[in-house]
């Protein structure tokens, strides 16, 4: 893990941008993406500072659990959560600290592109996801056209020398990620997977990976 993570000055900015109205239109649109009924269990992997997860947990009532490897930013969630049915874990990607096929879903919400070992981790994932459950990245498409670029960011806010700054920094920075690179990403490492992709989710500049784990076949039963 890179240490910045545990720099509190670097958490307190994160916290602040994560607040800021165009990043809150960024989470609830992803938020509105996903549904679980009260019995699921999702867990976000890279929860920083907890933005996200008291979005979606202000839509749902599924059970939700945030991972996060930094103290400084779990210290920043924990003040935010208002939620009972919220949990924060201090962990990594690659070592999901939770039991096998316990979860229904696994959220990578900006953190992909941070991720050290992404093959290790999208494994962690997959083994923790129940028979039948989603791996669900999302992360800013750097494929999508430069005029629809332009009309995403002026819907969550962002216009003239601000949303093209934006632009630049998440493509030369890395801070942006092809999906269908994902997708290949996971094919190498869990070998047979179904997966598709959905682009530009809700006007944003951001599309959505979905790593599906097939569901356990039933026994057939004795023939007569």
């Amino acid at each position: 893990m890179e240490s910045h993570w545990n720099n509190p000055l670097f958490s307190l900015l994160y916290h602040v941008f994560s607040k800021q109205p165009f990043t809150r239109k960024l989470h609830q649109a992803i938020a509105s993406c996903l549904e679980a009924g009260e019995e699921e269990v999702l867990a976000e992997v890279g929860s920083g500072t907890g933005a996200f997860i008291k979005i979606l947990s202000e839509r749902i009532n599924a059970e939700i659990i945030g991972i996060e490897p930094s103290k400084p930013m779990l210290k920043h969630s924990a003040s935010l959560q208002t939620r009972t049915h919220v949990h924060l874990i201090r962990g990594v990607g690659e070592h999901i600290p939770l039991r096998k096929n316990s979860i229904d879903k696994a959220l990578l919400v900006f953190s992909y592109h941070h991720l050290s070992d992404p093959s290790k981790t999208l494994q962690s994932l997959y083994m923790t996801v129940k028979d039948g459950g989603e791996v669900i990245v999302f992360e800013a498409d750097p494929t999508i056209p430069p005029s629809q670029i332009g009309e995403s960011y002026r819907k969550i806010g962002l216009r003239g020398p601000l949303a093209k700054l934006a632009h630049r920094y998440l493509k030369t920075t890395g801070h942006a990620v092809d999906p269908t690179a994902i997708v290949n990403q996971a094919k190498e490492t869990l070998k047979t997977i179904e997966a598709r992709i959905i682009r530009r989710i809700k006007g944003t500049p951001v599309s959505a990976t979905i790593i599906k784990k097939p569901p356990t076949e039933k026994p057939h039963g004795r023939p007569n």
